[in-house]
């Protein structure tokens, strides 16, 4: 017995919770999950047709609602639920309300109908039905035909009803005169014995039908008891009818989305340029780790060494799927190549040195040249320089190409042909009368001339002495074999020292 009480209460219970929950039948508004939009995007929110009264959280009222920016989007959808009342519209006859009048068919009627009598009513299609002197008059099948009370206070209609809490209720009622006379019903309308809007009065024109409208609040409550009493008790008139007797919740469906925008923060120069003889990297510096990176060589990396001139293009693959492209361009620099080539012109001092400039790929050619200056070309130059020395030099060429470059040096000596002739004949003939060297342009010079047996018939710091076979007292020497001994310094401060013989020849 218990389980089969308990198994009842809660059948009874599972029941008005699902009449209670019909009343508001459409499914929660979905405006999806809260989600992040690339940048440039938009996102459009879509009402389905079937919620009425649309409020964003702007006051827009449209079905649709387009997110061009980061927030949270929020809309309210107000959709007449179920009628809580059961047969409000008479349509299944005298059955779901309590009344303080009595149905025709059960007080008999009299003279005039079933309607005769005052506070009497009857479910029927037509007032004409129930009473002699009422008019035809149709209107939606079954209502209830009135014969207004005279005593004070009788409850016309009454019914409690399941109702969401915390709900907004229309209640609602048509009504209409069912005979043209100036007296006509006056209704109050109540929930919960709270008075509904103002009193309401029919036209007094037979047939007319109006409609009575009043909100009201549910709060806590899940069950109200709606009641309809009519307030005026004069006569003859006070004949009405009334149908459809409404309470209809106000459902609010509502949902929020919040959107956001994805955003990496990150830095790829514009631009690089490097020598080709070198390898230069770009990197793109980014706060996310999780990032694609796809360039247009292929690779995937976040750093690449590149190979070729011109754009190089990248796509940035966030954590949200979002692509961000760039470029940076390359500009690969040709690193020149310096050479030159150089020619001494002659064999004696002042030496004459000739310099070609052999370089390629060049803007600019800085030059440094021993014993000479330093400077720069623009151009592929030739150049002569002139020593006047004898010594080891250096040729510097730095070959510039923006800032690429290219550096080759050269050594070179300079060195005179000194002729130490073995013969002479100073007989006056002008072919080989006097001794003499040739070819040296020494600092310090000394050379000194002796016989075989050791005595000195000559000397001279002249390093262009002429010696004309004799000594130097004048008097000539004999023919025969003589020898000298020659010193100087070069202009490197370097003693220079030789011996030799030369024949004295008649």
């Amino acid at each position: 017995m218990n389980y089969f009480k308990s198994y009842f209460l809660f059948f009874l219970f599972f029941k008005i919770t699902l009449i209670i929950n019909s009343q508001c039948n459409l499914p929660p508004i979905n405006l999806g999950n809260d989600t992040t939009l690339c940048q440039g995007d938009s996102l459009i929110l879509t009402i389905d047709n079937q919620y009425q009264n649309i409020y964003w959280f702007n006051g827009n009222t449209s079905s649709t609602y387009t997110v061009k920016q980061e927030g949270t989007f929020s809309v309210n959808s107000i959709v007449p639920g179920i009628n809580a009342i059961f047969n409000g519209d008479f349509e299944q006859g005298n059955t779901g309300f309590t009344t303080s009048y009595v149905l025709g068919s059960v007080d008999g009627g009299g003279a005039f109908g079933l309607l005769t009598n005052v506070q009497t009513y009857e479910i029927t299609t037509s007032p004409s039905l129930v009473h002699n002197n009422f008019p035809f008059c149709s209107y939606q099948n079954n209502m209830m035909v009135v014969n207004g009370a005279t005593t004070p206070g009788q409850l016309l209609w009454c019914q409690t009803a399941n109702v969401l809490p915390n709900t907004n209720y229309i209640l609602s009622t048509d009504v209409s005169n069912v005979i043209s006379v100036a007296i006509v019903p006056t209704l109050i309308f109540s929930v919960e014995n709270q008075q509904i809007s103002n009193p309401y009065s029919s036209s007094d024109v037979a047939c007319d039908w109006g409609t009575f409208s009043g909100s009201w609040y549910s709060d806590t409550n899940t069950v109200a008891t709606v009641c309809i009493v009519n307030v005026n008790i004069e006569g003859p008139g006070n004949d009405f009818a009334i149908d459809n007797i409404q309470l209809i919740p106000q459902c609010v469906y509502s949902d929020e989305i919040n959107v956001q925008y994805d955003s990496i923060s990150y830095y790829l120069r514009d631009s690089v340029e490097f020598c080709n003889d070198l390898s230069e990297w770009i990197t793109v510096d980014s706060l996310y780790s999780s990032c694609q990176y796809i360039w247009n060589t292929g690779e995937t990396n976040d750093s690449i060494v590149p190979k070729i001139n011109g754009y190089h293009y990248l796509e940035i693959i966030s954590p949200n799927q979002c692509s961000y492209f760039d470029s940076v361009f390359v500009a690969i620099i040709q690193t020149p190549i310096a050479d030159f080539s150089y020619t001494i012109l002659n064999d004696n001092a002042p030496f004459h040195v000739q310099i070609d400039n052999l370089s390629s790929t060049a803007e600019s050619y800085n030059w440094n040249v021993s014993g000479q200056s330093q400077f720069t070309d623009t151009t592929l130059t030739s150049h002569t320089f002139e020593y006047i020395y004898m010594g080891d030099f250096s040729i510097s060429l730095i070959a510039n190409n923006k800032y690429c470059d290219d550096t080759i040096n050269k050594h070179f000596s300079l060195s005179q042909n000194i002729q130490f002739p073995n013969f002479f004949s100073p007989n006056n003939d002008g072919v080989n009368d006097f001794f003499s060297i040739d070819n040296i342009n020494p600092d310090s010079f000394k050379i000194e001339i002796r016989n075989r047996w050791g005595n000195v018939v000559f000397t001279a710091n002249d390093p262009y002495f002429k010696w004309d076979g004799e000594d130097e007292t004048g008097k000539k020497c004999g023919e025969g074999t003589y020898f000298y001994f020659l010193s100087f310094y070069n202009h490197l401060g370097e003693l220079i020292t030789h011996h030799d013989f030369v024949q004295l020849i008649e």
